[in-house]
């Protein structure tokens, strides 16, 4: 049996710390209102339902895992909803970015030799657009030994990929400054020649 959690633990540690913080903010206006009766009830009428959303999200994201079972080859996804798949056949591990929203997160897709999908697993990785869940499933290939086919580009999630193509990016933007430098010197040459 092997553990795979959905986010990172500072993403859990952002959401908790936001949703409790609202909630006590909630909990500041509705004391702060209770002098006046008809205000105070309209506005817990309002923050009831948006405090049960946060607590749903707050159980979500705490309990949200993937169980992979290394001998069976099933995978239990827990959270909301919990359900297993096998995975027996599945060939290709990836991941595709999915809008939500405001946020981008991504999805784990396990395919078949015939690239039928077998298995979708929903993430909460939403920092980088998701692309921290293509390492969990890079990892999760290899745990099965089948393929993994990255559509993230390493650099987003991989500290020394990301100074490496920070130096690419520079040296990439000054050969495009050079090149405009020579083109501007080559136009004024020309204006000259032609006077």
């Amino acid at each position: 049996m092997k553990e795979f959690q959905l986010s990172t633990p500072k993403e859990r540690a952002a959401s908790i710390a936001f949703s409790v913080a609202a909630m006590v903010c909630f909990g500041i206006l509705l004391f702060a209102l209770r002098g006046n009766t008809p205000v105070l009830i309209l506005c817990a009428l309002c923050v009831i339902p948006v405090t049960v959303v946060l607590v749903f999200y707050i159980v979500s994201i705490l309990k949200s895992k993937c169980v992979l079972n290394l001998e069976t080859k099933v995978l239990e996804a827990k959270g909301f909803p919990s359900y297993t798949r096998d995975l027996s056949q599945a060939v290709l591990v990836q991941t595709f970015a999915r809008k939500n929203a405001h946020t981008t997160s991504r999805v784990i897709i396990f395919s078949d030799v015939e690239e039928n999908i077998i298995a979708t697993i929903p993430t909460l990785f939403t920092s980088k657009q998701g692309a921290l869940a293509d390492p969990l499933a890079k990892e999760m290939a290899q745990a099965l030994g089948i393929d993994f086919q990255a559509n993230v580009p390493a650099w987003y999630y991989d500290k020394e990929a990301y100074a490496q193509h920070q130096i690419e990016e520079a040296e990439r933007e000054k050969a495009e400054r050079e090149e405009r430098k020579k083109r501007r010197f080559q136009k004024l040459q020309y204006r000259y020649r032609k006077k």
